[in-house]
């Protein structure tokens, strides 16, 4: 082959290998073009979605901002938190109220009992169960109810039943600032703290004290008005207070069997014209700053007054004709507690106290001759965990900060204390409890009831029938 014909043979090869190299590029870049495109579209569609995805947790977070803002304003409206004190009658009780859209709100507790007492049959007992709800209608305006079951109560049917339904609170605070709230409605009378604290799950017995039983009776609540607020608020000193009038007690309740336990009115109207009822309770920490002293440190006195008009000719009682009337002579007079309460926890170890004295004047009450009573108890309590429970179903591979707390508790009232022989009782509990978490918490209580000897009548209706009683308790109770 010639030499020419070779070259003019690679010059052919060589274009031919050029076209196909720019045929190649060009599919190359149609192909990268679509790609692109597709892309585009691709990531378009991403920034659609999270755009969108965006819009959504602006809204979320600005409703979660606001029922935060609903919350503080609730506690400080409501409730006393900082300093090293637990939250002191805070809106609800549960650890989780469910906050919606319309800032309503729920939550409650629960408490089931048994108790194997002497003389007396041993029941189970659901003994209450409580819904609370709630609503913030405006940052400085809020409404509070209390739904109250005990006992296993039957609203209809037949038969009878120890148990109720009622509406233990229903009322609206108006707050003026931090220092006065007006709260009008259904409210807890201020007497003693335990019956603000009178929830299971908040104490560490089954059974309530006995001075809360027949001399200031809890859970006790009447209706009425007043403030409550936080007085002064500082890193040293803190005061707050509560004070409403309210409608009169039932002076012809009290008598020395039951004590002062039927002055509540339980809804029932008045039955004197012209007198109101008033309490209050104003309570201290003074002890803030004094860490070396006391985490809390919380000092409480408070006080209850209800005048009554006298009686005198027929009275019906029942608003039944068909009963006879009651024939009375009585005088005016009144009916005042007073009481005063301590609470004092320093690490794992607490100590809670209270007395009062209560005095019923001469005139409308059982007896028409007027009585005077006592009440106190003292509880010492102390909060530990052993390290070999930490592996079992009830340690901390299960719960984050589980405990056991060890507690006693004195507890003495004389129903009539001008009458050497009127009945009187000593009660003293030994328990212990395991609380998983704060709001739960499994009792178990041994009770030993006492009275002097040589005298008759000596037991109180709940303590059995004999001078000696004992008595265990098992309760479990939770806050929710």
């Amino acid at each position: 082959m010639s030499r020419s014909l070779v070259g003019l043979w690679m010059v052919v090869f060589s274009a031919a290998a050029c076209g196909g190299l720019a045929e190649a590029e060009e599919i190359t870049n149609a192909q990268l073009l679509e790609q692109f495109r597709a892309m585009q579209a691709a990531y378009e569609g991403r920034i659609a979605k999270l755009e969108s995805e965006v819009k959504t947790l602006r809204t979320q977070t600005a409703t979660i901002q606001r029922a935060g803002q609903i919350g503080d304003s609730i506690d400080r409206a409501i409730g006393e938190t900082g300093h090293g004190r637990e939250v002191a009658q805070t809106l609800f009780s549960g650890t989780n109220p469910v906050r919606s859209t319309s800032h309503m709100n729920m939550g409650g507790y629960t408490e089931f009992n048994y108790v194997d007492r002497g003389d007396t049959i041993s029941r189970f007992d659901q003994n209450r169960t409580v819904l609370e709800f709630g609503a913030q209608v405006h940052e400085n305006i809020q409404f509070y109810m209390e739904l109250e079951y005990e006992h296993g109560a039957v609203i209809s049917g037949p038969g009878t039943t120890e148990g109720e339904l009622e509406l233990e609170q229903a009322w609206v605070d108006f707050k003026l600032f931090d220092q006065a709230v007006f709260r009008t409605g259904q409210i807890i009378v201020p007497i003693g703290r335990y019956n603000i604290y009178h929830e299971g799950w908040a104490n560490n017995f089954v059974d309530r004290p006995l001075m809360h039983r027949r001399i200031t009776p809890t859970t006790w609540w009447e209706e009425g008005a007043g403030f409550h607020g936080q007085a002064l608020d500082t890193d040293y000193l803190g005061i707050s207070y509560e004070a409403y009038l309210f409608n009169p007690g039932r002076a012809d309740r009290v008598s020395p069997g039951g004590g002062f336990r039927g002055l509540r009115l339980n809804g029932d109207a008045p039955i004197y014209d012209s007198k109101k009822a008033g309490a209050f309770r104003v309570a201290f920490e003074p002890a803030r700053n004094a860490q070396w002293f006391a985490d809390h440190l919380e000092v409480g006195i408070s006080g209850y007054y209800s005048g009554y008009d006298g009686a005198h000719g027929a009275f019906d009682d029942d608003d039944n004709d068909q009963t006879p009337d009651l024939l009375l002579n009585h005088d005016g007079g009144s009916v005042q507690i007073w009481a005063l309460d301590l609470t004092y926890e320093r690490g794992a170890f607490g100590f809670r106290g209270e007395a009062a004295m209560a005095h019923a004047g001469p005139g409308r009450t059982f007896l028409g001759s007027g009585q005077q009573a006592f009440g106190m108890y003292a509880e010492a309590y102390y909060e530990f965990w052993p390290e070999f429970l930490d592996g079992t179903p009830f340690g901390k591979e299960t719960y984050k900060d589980p405990k056991l707390v060890g507690a006693v508790r004195f507890d003495y009232v004389d129903l009539a204390t001008d009458n050497f022989d009127q009945r009187d009782l000593r009660r003293l509990t030994m328990g212990l409890s395991y609380r998983p978490i704060p709001r739960a918490v499994f009792k178990f209580d041994y009770q030993l009831d006492f009275s002097p000897s040589n005298r008759n009548g000596t037991g109180v209706g709940d303590s059995g029938f004999g001078d000696n009683t004992d008595a265990f308790l098992f309760g479990v109770a939770v806050g929710f």
